[in-house]
């Protein structure tokens, strides 16, 4: 399954997309886990909203663009903003400390089991359902 959108930079706009998404994921893609649905929601709520205020700084006009592909238990959700990018560094992905201005998403996204890479200003997220399902069974 596959979906892409773009909306305009507010965290409203942001907000009616991630409910959109999950119910393209529940309906759609047909993910009936509870606890799958609430961690992929987390983490594109974050995407989206990183990509509002980090990005576009709250820029109305500018956009942000939304894929995601759904196939084989392995969600990637791809979103590109229209801000000058940045470099993922290894600190936003080991926990410092919850409270710290900078990377608390990225963490939280790769703390969730998502597998993130960053070109300039695009963010793929990937995650496979079925590790999720193992790393909840131990």
């Amino acid at each position: 399954m596959k979906f892409e959108t773009d909306f305009f930079s507010s965290y409203e706009e942001a907000a009616k997309i991630a409910l959109f998404i999950e119910k393209f994921l529940k309906e759609e893609c047909n993910i009936k886990n509870e606890k799958h649905l609430f961690l992929l929601s987390i983490a594109i709520r974050e995407l989206l909203n990183n990509a509002v205020s980090h990005g576009n700084c709250f820029d109305f006009q500018k956009k942000v663009k939304l894929k995601i592909l759904f196939e084989n238990n392995i969600l990637i959700v791809q979103i590109t903003d229209e801000g000058k990018g940045f470099e993922l560094k290894k600190d936003c992905t080991e926990f410092k400390e919850p409270l710290r201005e900078r990377c608390r998403g990225i963490w939280l996204i790769h703390e969730l089991g998502f597998e993130i890479e960053v070109q300039k200003n695009t963010v793929t997220a990937k995650i496979n359902l079925l590790n999720v399902k193992e790393k909840e069974e131990k």
